[in-house]
């Protein structure tokens, strides 16, 4: 997860320094640099969601256990 967000970080000053420097970008450049930090987003979201389902399975085991053991 902490490479997605390296990722994402140094995507995003790519992108911010490309904005002061060069005003003919095309659209496509544009479109294709969105899109990428979107993916990079979404991918951040997904291994975030995985460790919450990851944390609920294990909150719900030890329930599970604990009804056992009583």
């Amino acid at each position: 997860m902490n490479i997605l967000i390296f990722l994402l970080q140094k995507h995003m000053e790519r992108q911010e320094s490309g904005k002061e420097g060069t005003p003919s970008k095309s659209k496509q450049q544009q479109v294709a640099e969105e899109l990428m930090t979107v993916r990079l987003r979404e991918a951040e979201a997904l291994a975030d969601l995985k460790g919450s389902k990851q944390k609920v399975m294990e909150l719900e085991t030890q329930v599970k256990f604990s009804f056992i053991f009583m």
